[in-house]
């Protein structure tokens, strides 16, 4: 094989290699914008605030673009706590994460409430958990969804 030749397959292999990156990164922006929110099962999703959905995108971008979307956004953790309340009463620990969330969101909000300067660690070990838990029910739901589409085709 020749110089050029084996220049030539090297640039045919980095090129190959682009065109999946490309592909990949096209495919994480869609997620971005089209991975389901995860909601409490009860219903109420959808007296869910518009802002608040909105503010989901955001910190999805925000995390994305730090190559951190491996858990679930603050505004997404509202959503669900937001749908669980209606279920059903949150306990106290999750009612003071809950409302520690949207005071980190709407930061007038604390002046009305009484909020805690920063969450226990049991705390914030329970809410880590539950934004992992959050986002493999999003991969789950997608890989699902991937999945029948395969069928129907």
């Amino acid at each position: 094989m020749t110089k050029l030749e084996t220049l030539q397959e090297q640039r045919s292999k980095l090129q190959e290699q682009i065109g999946k990156e490309e592909e990949t990164i096209r495919q994480a922006e869609y997620e971005v914008f089209f991975a389901p929110i995860v909601y409490h099962p009860g219903g109420w999703e959808d007296t869910l605030p518009e802002d608040i959905k909105q503010r989901v995108i955001v910190e999805r971008l925000e995390l994305q673009a730090k190559g951190e979307w491996d858990h679930a956004t603050d505004a997404e953790v509202i959503c669900y706590l937001y749908t669980a309340s209606l279920a059903a009463p949150l306990s106290g620990d999750w009612t003071e994460i809950y409302v520690y969330l949207v005071a980190q969101w709407k930061p007038d909000l604390r002046d009305a409430v009484e909020v805690r300067q920063e969450l226990s660690s049991w705390q914030r070990s329970q809410l880590q958990d539950l934004k992992r838990r959050m986002r493999d029910s999003q991969i789950r739901q997608r890989k699902k969804a991937k999945s029948q589409a395969r069928k129907e085709e």
